[in-house]
């Protein structure tokens, strides 16, 4: 496996693991009542919506992705924004593991798995900008507008092209069963040979 066990997060990685986690489930449960909250504290946006965008992929590379939880425009605003609702069971508790002390407005901290969410669906959808909508049951929210930057991005895909060549493609390709080449349209090799 290398000289790191990363068993654990290639299972995650290639969805092998069980079902969704109880916070899973809690966020989809919230996620509409959360979009309603965030428009309505936005109405002073003339136009607002919040569109849905599905599943992009990094052209280049191609295993990376990102699903948004929408894209946000008004008739207002130049720029349409990303953004990505968050449910947790505490508002508080979120400020203190995920936000900067004492930044105003608020920031997301790098280390926060957030920012690297986020960064990397700016980097794919080529949207500068993307509002971290956190909204509790206690119907308490906080709305950070997290910006760009191409410098986290750009070492983010270096460590994802590594993690990819190096772990996951070769569990694809040595872990599991392949059909025999040629057996299917969409698998093969094609080859260049010199004629004899």
């Amino acid at each position: 496996m290398g000289p790191h066990d990363v068993r654990a997060v290639l299972k995650l990685v290639m969805r092998e693991t069980g079902e969704p986690t109880g916070d899973m489930q809690r966020g989809l449960i919230l996620k509409a009542p959360a979009k309603d909250a965030y428009l309505w504290e936005n109405k002073k946006h003339k136009s607002i919506e919040i569109r849905p965008c599905g599943f992009f992929v990094l052209q280049e590379k191609p295993f990376i992705g990102a699903s948004p939880d929408g894209v946000v425009s008004c008739a207002c605003c130049r720029e349409d924004r990303l953004i990505l609702v968050k449910c947790p069971k505490s508002l508080e508790k979120f400020e203190e593991s995920e936000v900067r002390r004492g930044s105003y407005p608020k920031q997301l901290k790098e280390t926060s798995l957030y920012f690297t969410q986020v960064q990397v669906q700016m980097g794919i959808t080529g949207v500068a900008a993307v509002d971290v909508f956190v909204y509790d049951t206690e119907k308490k929210t906080l709305t950070i507008n997290v910006p760009f930057s191409k410098r986290y991005f750009e070492g983010v895909v270096e460590k994802a092209k590594f993690f990819f060549l190096s772990y996951v493609l070769p569990h694809i390709v040595q872990d599991k069963a392949l059909p025999p080449l040629g057996s299917t349209p969409f698998i093969g090799f094609v080859t260049n040979r010199d004629s004899d």
